[in-house]
């Protein structure tokens, strides 16, 4: 009824109009036909295929290309005559609002059809189909390049002059072969009048790779959607009423996968974003790929205009056709509800078109006759899933994700991958193969194998390459091969990336976290026998697919170099291989790819006592801490041959933050490290003791939740050792009961009885003043007397916060000045100092500044002996406190220098420190990454390094024990944890410094090397030059033989022969400043240290020991001495001023007489260019490189640098002592001579200088 009355009341509208305006019989036809109608839509069908890649012929699967060979047509799926029943045979697309449309990938890629004929079929199939529109994918470029490309495009349309050119829509053919053969967009004609424009978009990841110079040409989606869609909306005969867009594939990076967590999450996000930005757009259409879903589905762009979105949904090798119908009102917007996708099956309940049927079966006869012959048998088939599957409760080789076994070429080794990589190491002579499992789409079965089996293995017509790489880019090829395999959908969708490799290679890989990560690497390079460790400094020759020689599938680290083409294709190869080993026998393959158990992440800070860059670093202290860096990067890498059984399923990640020293930094240091690690389990390094006593306090764990078990590399305070009061804190260094107790017996040997302590407040300061006052005091005949300032608190225990508030040097100058008057009055000669280096700075430069206990007659002991005590705050040297630190003796941490692990690890360091490190912050990207304060090869690590290295030693040794890492509620315990350490310790092990033993309260128990602050200038040095050369020439460049060699150098300094020899970076200067081993000392022993006494120098450079008694003098002797020195300088100054009379008289007698000859010599002078100033001969000379002067010269240039033999540990500094002369402008001279009075109207008259008949050079001779 409702329609009826609709009719009626148009039937009285239309009537009214035609009576009133007498309109036309069309005219009214035209009205009813709008009346009739509501509102008006209609629909559009797509019939599109995918990624068909030469596949003519049917195939065993629809997701597969291999060949179908059953006599049943139900066992088989597509083929080009099925295709045609539904393509082009005039069925379908005749109809109204049919279109046909294929997204690329037609003729190249896979199959036997391509490598048969060359494209040569296909496209006869290609030209048959009547495709309304096609894109273009990578695939087809590779094939044959852009020529062949051409070529093939050429002769489709002259079979087919009505197909249409290729269609994409982001490329800029201008120029190349393909100008002719591409478009932007196709306009397809619909019925009423309607427009379908179709648009194409071209992924260039892989083409990048295939045809770089194609690639380039390539714009974004985004860039090229918009600027078509402003192109369509400007056409003459207005916008089209349908957009339909082809994307190929979808590009994203690296960057993008590991952000979205899988590849297809960042494809989905991607297309997403296309789809809502690209306004316009009704329908797009996946060629591969299924980002978004696995479905057909409609989402909303920005303009809230329904878009339906097509994924692939696996249809390809044209297996099946997609019919898709989309309706549209009448104004061109989707009506998403009325949508409808629908796959069609080509199986056997497909019509096959007898034309094309018949013209398939003659070339699949032809293709036959050239590819079967058979080129070698297998023994066993080459049937691995090409990409991933369930792994068999028996299987071998497999790999867990996900706590799933999976077995696979794209995610473990295989049986197809083991063959193929072993050929290409066949035919290119190389020492290792990889292959991209990705290029891998069929097995082969047992018995005879033929050349089509190979090329349906292989369909790529890859050629094999041969590129020469180091280690280290193998290694980071490795590395990519497995980083896809920590990604959710790794088992779903396994990467292409994944490599297979030659019997010659062999890797271990592991899960940390789901972070997959490479182990042991082995490599049998080409002609040996036996498997060795991947040395990243080596070369190798790698057999590879030119593919992933240009970088394809990720493999960046081969593009670029050079390749060295071989003239076969991967599937040459794979025939050559199999006709020469024939019968053959894969074998077991599983060892060359295998999985380790999954690492445990354990969380370890380090707190550094300095700054990690900047202008604030102080230098030892960086390499102090760099030290433990390094330490961690060896033991996490299991392959480098140092300690790799150590830990072998642990990671150990670190974080760092600054403490200082006795700044007050902990409660900030610490909760960094909190933040950056939340389940730390140890904190390393914190050196300094009150640093230690602060955080190792109940109170402050308790304040803070901080539980972690503390391990210090430097701490020596004897009040830590008290397990009751800073529980769980474990030092690798011995404490001053040791080194207290040693620099009482250094005292001891020199007698010397009266000493001053110069110590601080800090916890160790005063720790380590009373433990040497105790020792001191408690020697035989000692008394607290001899502590000549033990009742002194502002020297015995002066305020170490005085000094950090100080508001600039000059200040902290001052104080220091103080503490040394003080100590001066008490009649002081000997200093026992007992503060950090910065403050001991101060002290020293005080000491030389003012001349106070400075110089000859004084002695100094050292309870912290280090470098940057004579460095200033911004790391420059310090040459006042050189100046008046020489001669301090003291106790260092000493280790055995001869252990050949110690070698082993020095020999690691030097490859990956030097002093540049030391200025700059750290980058793990560069091969040398760590701060080596001096760069000697020969030296020493500085200060504690080895102590702040042993900490975590000793961390892992705990851990690694009875595999205690491994049981969660160990490493949860920080007392199980730190029990466990002490164990460890008190049963002692042989580590990097020697023999490592804790006592039992987990405090070490080592020995000392007795230091000597010696300075060498020029002249000293010069001593030696002749037996320095020939300790260099006997040696050559072996660090061992140059010990030897160093023997015959007095051992006053040996230390600067052995930097001169064996400095890294820095060049040896003509002086140096250097903390020389004297000998050694263990507390253990109740033997004196061992000095040698020739080699110690004392303050003021002279070789007697001072007295610890001021000098005395009577009253009467004094001024009878006075009385005596004045008038001896009388008497003196008398006869040197007769002295100095004659001379002075000879001498200008002298120079009148040089005067003179000079006058008759001066005739070929034409100018004097510059003044002579004699002070610049020893001043230049001084200072040219590698010059040395005599005499009191010598001190014309000081320049200070680390030079040390054995344990030494030196400074660098240069120091100006003589200025050069002031540089004074000196007005052009003029130069005349006598002329004769004859010729003098021969000359300008201003010219003519009188009396005296003198003429003027001229000027133009004076430059």
């Amino acid at each position: 009824s409702a329609f009826v009355w609709w009719f009626l009341l148009n039937a009285k509208i239309v009537s009214y109009y035609a009576v009133r305006f007498s309109m036309p019989t069309r005219h009214i036809a035209a009205l009813v036909s709008v009346l009739a109608v509501p509102a008006a839509t209609y629909d559009v069908t797509f019939l599109v295929t995918r990624e068909i890649r030469g596949a003519a012929a049917p195939t065993t699967s629809p997701t597969r290309s291999q060949q179908c060979a059953a006599s049943s047509p139900c066992e088989c799926f597509g083929g080009a005559a099925r295709r045609r029943s539904y393509i082009g045979s005039g069925t379908t697309t005749d109809a109204g609002n049919v279109v046909a449309l294929d997204t690329g990938a037609y003729f190249s890629g896979s199959g036997k059809f391509y490598s048969a004929f060359n494209g040569n079929a296909s496209v006869e199939f290609f030209a048959d189909s009547n495709y309304e529109a096609f894109g273009l994918t990578y695939r087809d470029f590779s094939a044959a390049g852009a020529d062949g490309l051409a070529a093939y495009l050429t002769r489709a349309r002259a079979l087919n002059p009505s197909l249409p050119p290729a269609t994409i829509t982001n490329f800029n053919a201008s120029g190349t072969a393909l100008v002719e053969h591409v478009a932007p967009y196709q306009l397809i004609d619909l019925s009423a009048g309607r427009t379908l424009a179709v648009l194409s978009l071209t992924d260039p990841t892989h083409l990048a790779v295939t045809s770089p110079d194609y690639a380039k040409r390539l714009s974004s989606y985004w860039r090229a959607l918009v600027g078509t869609l402003a192109t369509l909306r400007r056409l003459p005969q207005g916008a089209p009423d349908v957009i339909a867009c082809i994307i190929t594939a979808i590009p994203v990076s690296a960057a993008d996968v590991a952000a979205a967590g899988s590849t297809t999450a960042a494809e989905t996000a991607a297309l997403h974003r296309l789809v809502d930005e690209a306004v316009g757009v009704d329908v797009f259409l996946l060629g591969i790929g299924d980002a978004g879903a696995n479905q057909a589905y409609i989402r909303r762009n920005w303009a809230g205009d329904d878009v339906l979105i097509v994924p692939a949904r696996g249809l390809k090798y044209g297996t099946a056709i997609d019919n898709i119908t989309a309706s549209f009102t009448d104004s061109g917007l989707l009506i998403g509800a009325s949508t409808a996708v629908n796959a069609i099956p080509l199986d056997c309940t497909a019509a096959n078109d007898s034309t094309t049927q018949a013209t398939l079966v003659s070339r699949l006869s032809e293709m036959d006759a050239r590819l079967g012959e058979s080129v070698g048998d297998l023994t066993e088939p080459l049937d691995s899933h090409t990409r991933a599957a369930p792994a068999p409760s028996d299987a071998a080789g497999c790999s867990r994700l996900d706590g799933t076994a999976v077995c696979g070429c794209r995610v473990a080794a295989c049986a197809q991958g083991a063959v193929l990589a072993d050929s290409i190491v066949h035919a290119a002579s190389a020492d290792v193969g990889l292959v991209n499992a990705g290029g891998i789409r069929a097995g082969v079965g047992v018995g005879p194998v033929s050349t089509g089996s190979l090329i349906e293995m292989l369909p790529f017509n890859n050629e094999v390459v041969r590129v020469r790489v180091d280690g280290a880019a193998l290694r980071e090829a490795l590395m990519h091969s497995i980083s896809a395999l920590g990604l959710e959908d790794a088992a779903t969708a396994p990467r292409g990336s994944f490599a297979q490799v030659s019997s010659s290679l062999r890797f271990d890989w592991f899960f940390r976290g789901r972070v997959p990560s490479l182990s042991h690497v082995y490599v049998k390079p080409f002609g040996r026998a036996e498997f060795e460790r991947l040395n990243e400094s080596a070369s190798y020759t790698i057999a590879v697919p030119d593919y992933l020689a240009g970088g394809g599938d990720g493999y960046t680290m081969f593009a670029g170099r050079a390749v060295e083409r071989i003239g076969r294709r991967q599937v040459d190869a794979a025939a050559q291989y199999l006709t020469a080993e024939s019968p053959l026998a894969v074998g077991s393959y599983s060892e060359r790819i295998r999985q380790a158990p999954e690492q445990v992440l354990l969380q370890v800070g380090i707190l550094c006592n300095g700054e990690a860059a900047g202008s604030e670093v102080q230098l030892g202290r960086r390499e102090e801490c760099d030290h433990m860096h390094h330490v961690i990067e060896l033991l996490n890498d299991k392959t480098d041959g140092f300690l790799d059984d150590l830990l072998p399923n642990a990671y150990l990640e670190v974080a760092e933050a600054h403490i200082g020293c006795v700044e007050g930094l902990g409660t900030t240091a610490v909760a960094q490290l909190q933040q950056a690690l939340p389940h730390m389990i140890a904190a390393v390094g914190v050196g300094c003791s009150s640093d230690v006593a602060e955080i190792g306090s109940p109170s402050f764990r308790a304040a803070h939740a901080f539980d972690a078990v503390v391990l210090s590399g430097s701490s020596t305070a004897t009040t830590i050792s008290d397990e009751a009061a800073y529980p769980n804190v474990a030092r690798l260094a011995t404490n001053e009961y040791g080194g207290g107790k040693g620099n009482v017996e250094v005292a001891a040997q020199y007698s010397w009885r009266r000493i001053s302590v110069l110590a601080d407040d800090s916890t160790w300061g005063r720790s380590a003043a009373q433990a040497f006052v105790d020792f001191h005091v408690g020697r035989d005949g000692g008394s607290r007397e001899d502590i000549l300032n033990l009742n002194d608190e502002a020297t015995f225990a002066f305020r170490i916060a005085d000094f950090d508030d100080a508001p600039d040097e000059d200040a902290k100058l001052e104080l220091a000045r103080g503490l040394l008057e003080k100590l001066a009055a008490l009649g002081t000669r000997i200093v026992y100092l007992v503060t950090k280096p910065s403050i001991q700075e101060r002290i020293f430069a005080a000491a030389s500044t003012f001349d106070l206990l400075n110089g000859v007659g004084f002695g100094w002991l050292g309870a912290w002996i280090s470098e940057d005590a004579l460095r200033l705050a911004d790391g420059t040297p310090s040459t006042a406190a050189i100046a008046g630190a020489e001669g301090t003796l003291g106790m260092l941490e000493s280790f055995d220098r001869n252990s050949p692990m110690y070698k082993d690890y020095w020999a690691r360091w030097l490859r990956r420190s030097s002093t540049e490190a030391c200025s700059r912050a750290r980058e793990t990207s560069e091969q040398v990454v760590f701060c080596d304060v001096d760069g000697v090869a020969t030296g020493s690590p500085y200060g504690y390094s080895l102590g702040f290295a042993e900490t975590l030693l000793a961390l892992a040794l705990a851990l690694d024990a009875d595999n205690n890492y491994l049981n969660p509620e160990f490493v949860a315990s920080a007392d199980a944890l730190y029990a466990a350490v002490r164990n460890v310790g008190t049963a002692g092990y042989d580590s990097i410094s020697g023999r490592v033993q804790l006592d039992e309260f987990a405090d070490r128990l080592g020995f000392f090397d007795v230091m000597n602050l010696q300075v060498a200038n020029s002249r000293r040095l010069a001593e030696t030059s002749a037996a320095e050369h020939e300790a260099k020439e006997a040696s050559g460049s072996e660090a061992h033989e140059l010990e030897t060699a160093l023997a015959s150098i007095p051992p006053r300094f040996q230390h600067s022969a052995a930097a001169d020899g064996r400095r890294l970076a820095v060049p040896l200067s003509q002086s140096s400043v250097s903390y020389v081993v004297l000998g050694w000392w263990s507390p253990q022993s109740d033997d004196p240290p061992t000095i040698e006494g020739g080699s110690v120098v004392f303050p003021g450079g002279t070789d007697d020991i001072p007295s610890d008694e001021p000098p005395s003098a009577t009253a009467g002797s004094i001024a009878g001495i006075i009385v005596g020195a004045i008038f001896a300088v009388a008497a003196a100054f008398v006869l040197l001023m007769v002295a100095q009379r004659r001379h002075a008289q000879r001498k200008i007698r002298s120079l009148k007489k040089e005067l003179d000859q000079f006058r008759d010599t001066v005739v070929g002078v034409r100018c004097v260019a510059a003044d002579f100033d004699p002070r610049r001969i020893a001043a230049d000379a001084a200072g040219a490189v590698g010059a040395t002067t005599t005499g009191e010269s010598s001190h014309a240039s000081l320049a200070l640098a680390r030079a040390l033999e054995g344990n030494s540990n030196t400074v660098a500094a240069e120091a100006a002592v003589l200025p050069p002369p002031t540089e004074k402008r000196i007005p052009r001279a003029r130069w005349f001579w006598q002329e004769d009075e004859r010729n003098l109207s021969k000359h300008q008259p201003s010219d003519v200088k009188q009396p005296g008949n003198f003429v003027s050079y001229a000027g133009s001779v004076c430059r």
